[in-house]
């Protein structure tokens, strides 16, 4: 990450106290989805296609800062457990929010 500017990160896991720490040592923002604890995974999988997957992406991302664009996304393995249409749903909600070439 380059040390001049402020990075926003947002992690679709758990927060753990040791990629807190690390990311502790430079000046980013971090955003917390925590998905797999909180039925995430289930409410994208059973929502229906269209605008109801939307939203239903779209609700369990943090709230949308405009002026705060992500510049890197963490899944971990979250991907594997979602359908292809929750995946793609999901993509999307985090494309929007996020600053052209952000890494995920």
């Amino acid at each position: 990450m380059d040390a001049t500017r402020r990075h926003v990160i947002l992690d679709l896991g758990a927060a753990s106290t040791a990629m807190l720490a690390l990311l502790g040592r430079s000046r980013c923002r971090v955003e917390i989805a925590d998905l797999a604890h909180f039925g995430g995974i289930d409410h994208l999988n059973t929502a229906e296609q269209g605008p109801a997957l939307a939203d239903a992406a779209e609700s369990l991302l943090p709230n949308r800062r405009p002026d705060d664009a992500i510049d890197l996304a963490f899944c971990w393995d979250l991907p594997n457990y979602l359908t292809l249409d929750a995946l793609s749903a999901l993509m999307r909600a985090i494309g929007r929010r996020a600053r052209p070439g952000a890494c995920l």
